[in-house]
C-alpha cells in the first residue's frame, strides 16, 4: 500500500491558456512510459516557396536595422540605470533587444564569430545573452570536464568567447554573462559523494545551505570576471560591453523545494539545512511548548463523499470526460467497481483528454481528504487538480503523482482558502499518451489530520523535522517555513552580488535570477528584475528533453486571450525598476510561432518595459550555416520569426508603440508576498500575484505591474470588454469577438500591421488600405515599417520595409497523426514559406511609388507594379512573389 500526502496549496495557474514560464530541466519520468508515436506523415508544400535567410547576412539596405541604432567599438559606454527606472546609456534611454546565445553556440570560430556578429547587428540586436557556457552535455562549453572536476577552464573555448564578445562590442552589440547556468558540481570539485544523488540543475541552489557549493560558485566567477580579453585589453569586471553578469539562472530554494528536490536531498545537504531550520525556530519561539501552541494540530473525522457515482456503478453519470481538439478516449466501468479510461488519440495539449465532476462549494479553512487508487502501464503520472469549472479555470490546488502498473492508493490532505468557487474535481494529464489508466474509490470528503509532530521531534533537542513539499501543514507552519526559506535566499542573493560588487569589484549590472522563482522583494535588491516565459513550450511525457518523445501545442496566442504570457509577465514586473524578459519564444514546430516577436515588442513597449531577449539564436546540428529549422528556439533558423524580429526592434528598440500614460500597481508588501508563497506558490510561479478580476484585460490597455513596500491607493476600474481591448495610446487592439478567430492590430506613427486570423480581409492602417487574400490557415502577420519618413506623411516621403508571413515548415517534415510532434524528423533544407497574398493602397500617385520583392539577403530581387487608383495607387502581391519581405519607396512631393 503506497500513502501519498501531498502539500498544500500547490498551484494558481491557468491550466488551460497558459504556459509557465519555462525550461522544464529536471523531469524525470520511467523508462517504461513512451509517448505513443503514431504513423508519421509527409508535408504537402503545395503553395508554399523556398525561402532561407543567410546567417551571413549584413548587407545595407532596407532591411538593415542597424542605422544608428547602435554605438560602435571602443565608444561603447556603461549601461547604468537612471532615476525613472530605466536603463540608460550615456544619458539617453536605452531599450534591450537581444536574444540568447547558447551552449556551444557561445564558441564559434573566430570567422564565423565575426559573420554572427555582423547579421546580429544589421537585424537590430543590441544585446546578446550568453546561457549554458557551463555545460557539460558533450559539446563546447566553458569547463573543461576532461578533467574531471568542475573547476578548470578551456582555454580554447575561452578564446573563442573572448573574440565572439569582442566582435558584438565593435558592432554595438552588448553581452550578458550568466555564471550558472548548467555547471555540473561534482565530488571531484571536494564535495560529498551523495552530491551525485541530486539532479544536475538542483545542486546549482545547494550554495545557499553549502559553504563548499557556494566557494566553488565564487572561485568559477572570479575566473571569468577577473580574465582580460585579449581582443577588448579589458578584464571582463570592467568592460562596459559586458553589460550584466547573471548569478543563478532560473533557480532558488523556493523552487527546489515547490519542485520536491528539496526532499530528496541526501543528508550531507539535509542535515545543515535541518539545523538551520531549528537554530530559526529557537529565535523565534521560547520553548517547544510555545511552538506547538502556534502549530496547532488539525484532527477531524472524514465526513461523507462530496462525489457523486464515485465508484462508476452507473457509467459516468455525475461524471464529463472531455475530449478536445481531436483527442479521443472513452471510459467503462471496471468489472471491480472502478472506472478504465481508454485515450485512443492524444491532442496538441495535455489538458485534452480529462475526467472531471462538479462540486458543492467548500469551505474556507476547512481540512479536505482525496483518496483513491489507480493504476497504468501506459501512463507514468497524472495530475488530480481542484479547479475552477468555470473560467478562467483557475487551479487551486493540483496533486501530481506518479503511477505503475499495480493498484497503488493514495491519500492527499488539503486545507482550502480562497474564493474560488465553483470548483469541480479534474483528473488532469490524461492526454500525454495513447494508453489506459484504472481508477477507483474516488473519495472526497470534509476531515482528516494535519500538523501532528512526532514524539521525537522536540525543539528543545533542535530536532524538528523539515518541512516537505510532500506533505501537509497548518498555516503557521507553513508560514515559519517560507520565512525561514526566504531568510536563508536572502542571505545568499546578498553574499553573491557582496561578493561580485565589492570583493571582485565588477561595474557590470549584476543581478541573481527570475522573479517567477525567487520573490520580487528579494530581487529588486539588484536594481531590476528579469522574467522568462514562453507560448506552447514543448512538453516531454517520457523524460525531459527526450528528442523523439515529444508534443506542442498547436495555437496560436491571439486565440488566448486576455490570459496569456504577456498578462503573466505584467504580474511580475515591480513599480519603479526596470523590467526585462530575458527568455521569450513561441515554440516550433507551431505554425504560428512567427507572431512571437511582434507580440512581445507591441505590448513591451505599451508597457513601457526595459529588454525583451528571444530565446535562442543557435547554430544548428549542421552548424550555422544550416538553412532549416531544427529544434524549437532557434529563431534564426526561422526566417518568418526573423523578419518579424526586425520589425518587431522597432516597435520597441526604436519605441515606436508609445508606452501607456495609466498606471495600475498592486500593493505587494512584503507581509503579503510571503502570505502567497505560503498559500499559493508553486514551482514556476513562487510568489504569485492575483490582480483583482475587475482587472482582467488591463496588461493590454495600460502599464501594470506591482507596488513593492510603500502602498498606493487600488482604484476600481470600469470593466473592460475583454472581448476586444484597445490600448490606452489607441494604438493596439486585441480583438477575440469571433471565437478563435483572434487578431492583434498595430497602429504607429512608423509602423503598422495586422497579426492573426485575417484572410479575406480589409484592414484600415491609418492612410493605408491592406487587404489579405486566401491563407491556407487562415494566419497571417503583415507589417510596415518606416525606415525613413512616417506612415502618417507619406506626402514627404518615406522608405517602407513590408514583411508578410504565414504557414513555414522544412522540407521533408513528418508530423505525427496528431500533428502535435515530428519526433525526430524535423526535414532538412531548405525552409519553405507561404507567400501572403495582399493588396496594399496608398493615398499617393503611382508615379511617386516604387516597389520591389526583395531577396533573401534583403536586396532587391524584381520591382513590383503599382497601379494608379481614384485615390492613390495600389501594389498587388501574389504568390508568385516568393518571398517575405518587400521595399517601397515613395518620391517626395515636390
Amino acid at each position: 500500500m503506497f500513502w501519498f500526502t501531498y502539500a498544500y496549496s500547490r498551484s494558481l495557474c491557468l491550466y488551460r491558456a497558459l504556459l509557465f514560464p519555462l525550461l522544464l530541466f529536471c523531469v524525470d519520468a520511467p523508462a517504461a512510459e513512451r509517448l505513443s508515436q503514431p504513423p508519421t506523415k509527409s508535408v504537402n508544400h503545395a503553395g508554399l516557396a523556398p525561402f532561407v535567410l543567410p546567417f551571413d547576412d549584413d548587407g545595407a539596405g532596407i532591411t538593415a536595422f542597424n542605422n544608428g541604432s547602435h554605438q560602435r567599438g571602443e565608444r561603447l559606454a556603461p549601461l547604468t540605470i537612471d532615476s525613472a527606472g530605466h536603463f540608460s546609456v550615456a544619458g539617453n534611454r536605452f531599450r534591450l533587444w537581444g536574444v540568447n546565445i547558447t551552449g556551444d553556440s557561445a564558441f564559434p570560430s573566430h570567422k564565423d564569430a565575426e559573420k554572427v556578429a555582423g547579421r546580429l547587428a544589421k537585424f537590430g540586436v543590441n544585446i546578446v545573452r550568453f546561457h549554458h557556457l557551463d555545460n557539460n552535455w558533450g559539446g563546447a562549453g566553458l569547463i573543461d570536464y576532461r578533467r574531471g572536476d568542475s573547476r578548470h577552464l578551456s582555454k580554447e573555448n575561452l578564446d573563442k568567447l573572448d573574440y565572439f564578445i569582442a566582435a558584438l562590442k565593435s558592432r554595438g552589440i552588448y553581452s550578458n554573462i550568466n555564471l550558472l547556468t548548467a555547471r555540473e558540481f561534482l565530488p571531484a570539485d571536494g564535495l560529498p559523494a551523495s552530491i551525485t544523488q541530486i539532479d544536475w540543475k538542483a545542486r546549482q541552489m545547494l550554495g545557499a545551505i553549502s559553504p563548499s557549493v557556494r566557494n566553488l560558485e565564487k572561485a568559477y566567477a572570479k575566473q571569468i570576471l577577473q580574465h582580460v580579453n585579449p581582443y577588448t585589453r579589458l578584464a571582463y569586471r570592467v568592460d562596459p560591453a559586458i553589460a550584466f553578469v547573471e548569478i543563478n539562472n532560473e533557480n532558488s530554494l523556493f523552487q527546489q523545494f515547490f519542485d520536491g528536490n528539496i526532499d530528496r536531498w541526501p543528508e550531507a545537504f539535509s542535515q545543515p539545512l535541518a539545523q538551520e531550520w531549528n537554530a530559526w525556530l529557537a529565535r523565534k519561539y521560547k520553548d517547544h511548548a510555545a511552538l506547538e501552541r502556534a502549530w496547532q494540530v488539525i484532527d477531524k473525522p472524514l465526513g461523507n463523499n462530496l462525489l457523486k457515482n464515485a465508484d462508476f456503478v452507473a457509467g459516468l453519470q455525475g461524471w464529463h470526460l472531455d475530449q478536445i481538439d481531436g483527442a479521443k478516449a472513452q471510459a467503462n466501468p471496471l468489472a471491480s467497481a472502478g472506472l478504465r479510461i481508454q485515450i485512443d488519440t492524444v491532442g496538441p495539449a495535455l489538458w485534452n483528454i480529462q475526467l472531471s465532476q462538479n462540486l458543492p462549494e467548500l469551505k474556507d479553512g476547512e481540512i479536505y481528504t482525496l483518496s483513491f487508487a489507480a493504476r497504468s502501464q501506459s501512463h507514468s503520472r497524472i495530475t488530480p487538480l481542484l479547479m475552477q469549472s468555470v473560467e478562467p479555470w483557475q487551479v487551486v490546488e493540483s496533486f501530481p503523482l506518479k503511477l505503475d502498473s499495480e493498484w497503488q492508493e493514495f491519500r492527499f490532505q488539503y486545507v482550502h482558502t480562497g474564493s474560488a468557487q465553483p470548483l469541480r474535481l479534474t483528473l488532469g494529464e490524461l492526454g500525454s499518451v495513447i494508453g489506459a489508466i484504472d481508477v477507483r474509490d474516488l473519495r472526497l470528503q470534509s476531515g482528516g489530520t494535519v500538523g501532528e509532530l512526532a514524539k521525537n521531534q522536540t525543539l528543545e533537542r533542535r530536532s524538528i523535522g523539515l518541512n516537505r513539499n510532500d506533505e501537509s501543514y497548518l498555516a503557521q507552519r507553513r508560514e515559519d517555513w517560507f520565512a525561514f526559506l526566504y531568510s536563508l535566499e536572502l542571505a545568499y542573493w546578498q553574499d553573491m552580488r557582496g561578493y561580485l560588487a565589492d570583493e571582485l569589484k565588477v561595474k557590470n549590472n549584476i543581478y541573481g535570477t527570475i522573479a517567477s522563482l525567487s520573490p520580487p522583494s528579494i530581487q529588486r535588491e539588484f536594481g531590476f528584475i528579469d522574467s522568462h516565459i514562453y507560448w506552447a513550450h514543448p512538453h516531454f511525457p517520457a523524460g525531459a528533453w527526450d528528442a523523439q518523445q515529444w508534443s506542442v501545442d498547436m495555437s496560436s496566442m491571439v486565440n488566448a486571450f486576455p490570459n496569456n504570457t504577456l498578462s503573466a509577465l505584467a504580474r511580475q514586473r515591480v513599480a519603479g525598476l526596470p523590467f526585462v524578459v530575458s527568455e521569450y519564444q513561441h515554440a516550433m514546430p507551431n505554425p504560428y510561432s512567427a507572431e512571437g516577436p511582434l507580440l512581445v515588442a507591441a505590448y513591451a513597449g505599451l508597457q513601457d518595459w526595459d529588454g525583451v531577449y528571444l530565446f535562442s539564436y543557435d547554430q544548428g546540428e549542421l552548424g550555422w550555416q544550416q538553412e532549416f529549422i531544427d529544434g524549437f528556439f532557434k529563431t534564426n533558423l526561422n526566417p518568418a520569426a526573423m523578419v518579424n524580429f526586425a520589425v518587431g526592434g522597432n516597435l520597441f528598440r526604436r519605441g515606436d508603440v508609445q508606452p501607456a500614460q495609466g498606471k495600475r500597481w498592486l500593493n505587494f508588501s512584503r507581509s503579503g508576498e510571503l502570505a502567497r508563497i505560503t498559500n499559493a506558490g508553486a514551482s514556476w510561479s513562487v510568489s504569485p500575484a492575483d490582480f483583482p478580476p475587475e482587472w482582467r484585460g488591463y496588461a493590454f490597455h495600460e502599464q501594470m505591474g506591482l507596488q513593492l513596500g510603500m502602498s498606493t491607493t487600488e482604484s476600481k476600474p470600469p470593466v473592460l470588454d475583454v472581448n476586444k481591448v484597445t490600448a490606452e495610446t489607441g494604438e493596439l487592439s486585441w480583438d477575440t469577438t469571433i471565437q478563435a478567430q483572434g487578431r492583434v492590430t498595430i497602429n504607429t506613427e512608423k509602423s503598422a500591421g495586422v497579426v492573426g486570423f485575417v484572410a479575406d480581409q480589409h484592414f484600415q492602417l491609418g492612410a493605408l488600405g491592406l487587404t489579405l487574400g486566401d491563407l491556407q490557415m487562415g494566419w497571417a502577420s503583415w507589417m510596415v515599417t518606416a525606415q525613413e519618413g512616417s506612415l502618417q506623411d507619406l506626402a514627404a516621403g518615406a522608405s517602407l520595409l513590408a514583411v508578410a508571413t504565414a504557414k513555414i515548415e522544412n522540407s521533408k517534415m513528418r508530423w505525427n497523426d496528431a500533428h502535435n510532434s515530428l519526433g525526430r524528423n524535423w526535414g532538412e533544407a531548405p525552409t519553405r514559406v507561404e507567400v501572403v497574398p495582399f493588396s496594399l493602397s496608398l493615398p499617393i500617385a503611382a508615379r511617386r511609388v516604387s516597389a520591389w520583392c526583395l531577396d533573401e539577403r534583403g536586396q532587391r530581387m524584381r520591382s513590383l507594379k503599382v497601379v494608379q487608383t481614384a485615390t492613390g495607387s495600389r501594389i498587388d502581391v501574389d504568390s508568385k512573389a516568393r518571398t517575405l519581405w518587400y521595399e517601397i519607396v515613395i518620391t517626395p512631393k515636390i
